[in-house]
């Protein structure tokens, strides 16, 4: 399997599933018509189920590391994340507590939750009803 790449062809392919399929863009379909081999879609996605099974297993290791949680007594009751994967783990996942106390692993974090934002702000940068937050990040930017 070739990785995911971006391609005249397959943006092409999508468009046309988009606009057949009512304007709205469904992984399903994509996958129904990428099982086709002449589908410029086909070389996107891993056909041996063997292979195709153990890396969504590993998805769904990641997600169920993600999305654990708990509520800290005596704070405002909300949930909050135990673990953070920090880049230079290189997909491995630490103790929040132990990154926040450690003034390296927290730098690391903060730059990697500013350059995520950026990605965010880049998606979102037309929605004027979110300016207030751009100015408050880019704020936050120059201060650290």
């Amino acid at each position: 399997m070739k990785p995911v790449q971006k391609s005249a062809a397959v943006a092409a392919e999508l468009e046309r599933l988009r606009v057949k399929h009512k304007g709205i863009l469904k992984p399903v379909v994509v996958v129904k018509a990428a099982e086709n081999p002449k589908s410029p879609l086909h070389p996107c996605f891993c056909w041996d189920d063997t292979v195709a099974a153990q890396r969504y297993r590993l998805t769904q290791a990641k997600d169920l590391i993600r999305i654990q949680v708990q509520i800290i007594p005596n704070t405002d009751d909300s949930p909050r994340r135990i673990y953070v994967a920090l880049e230079q783990d290189k997909g491995g996942y630490r103790a929040v507590v132990d990154v926040m106390v450690s003034r390296p692993l927290r730098e690391s974090l903060v730059a990697q939750a500013l350059a995520e934002f950026r990605i965010w702000e880049g998606k979102w940068k037309d929605v004027r009803e979110l300016s207030e937050i751009f100015a408050a990040a880019e704020k936050t930017r120059k201060s650290t």
